[in-house]
């Protein structure tokens, strides 16, 4: 009976130990940028789907000052078409000659993505990434948000995708990942048009960000009930 007793201690301890993740949401964590980017509508909303690609960090922008990240709107692709790529200047602006000459202002729907990802580890877990929002000073053409999204692996389909609007003061963002095969991201998405840097357009600073992984109830369940057949095991053992 002890043996079976110390059997189901182990496993349960085994089970536990093999679902404990790590999330480490500082700045120097595992973040990476990605962007999407759409057709721009003449009220500024999103048209139609371009493309997609992973960006820097800084391009995004996304950057760091000590524990504090700091979220603005995209200006690189108008800026690098001031530096000469005419061939772009109707592409990223709102040029009204063709691309003669640039437009005063960005040209595409901007939706970038500042996110940690730690392949299928996350399966079966539970996410939380908590924080501040210490200052929002975004122009109303800007919206941020926290989000959680899986991806199937391999096939890098949208399985799970949840956000939510972030304005001000403290937030605690939950996302449960399903179990399986999947591919899981959490972070924050800032969107709306590239912009002239010319202008201010202002910026989202986010301080005491923190995450966790746990597993979600149905794991619990699980172990639960490993736990409940070693324990009958025991009893008919007596």
């Amino acid at each position: 009976m002890k043996k079976l007793l110390l059997i189901t201690i182990a496993a349960v301890s085994m089970t536990l130990s093999s679902h404990a993740v790590s999330v480490d949401a500082s700045s120097t964590g595992n973040w990476s940028g990605y962007m999407n980017w759409f057709d721009l509508n003449e009220d500024k909303t999103a048209g139609g789907f371009v493309s997609g690609a992973g960006w820097s960090a800084g391009a995004l922008p996304a950057t760091w000052s000590g524990s504090t990240l700091t979220l603005a709107p995209n200006t690189n692709t108008y800026a690098d078409n001031i530096n000469g790529d005419a061939g772009a200047w109707d592409y990223w602006s709102n040029s009204s000659d063709g691309g003669a000459t640039m437009g005063p202002d960005g040209g595409k729907f901007m939706q970038a993505i500042y996110k940690m990802e730690s392949g299928t580890d996350w399966a079966g877990q539970s996410l939380n990434l908590s924080g501040t929002i210490d200052s929002n000073t975004l122009d109303s053409r800007y919206s941020v948000y926290v989000f959680g999204k899986t991806l199937v692996n391999g096939v890098w389909s949208e399985h799970q995708y949840e956000r939510v609007s972030l304005s001000s003061g403290a937030f605690s963002f939950d996302f449960n990942v399903d179990a399986g095969d999947h591919i899981a991201q959490i972070g924050f998405i800032l969107e709306g048009s590239n912009a002239n840097p010319a202008d201010d357009w202002g910026n989202v600073q986010i301080s005491g960000l923190t995450a966790s992984a746990v597993p979600e109830p149905s794991t619990y369940a699980l172990i639960a009930g490993l736990a409940a057949f070693l324990f009958v095991a025991i009893r008919r053992r007596k």
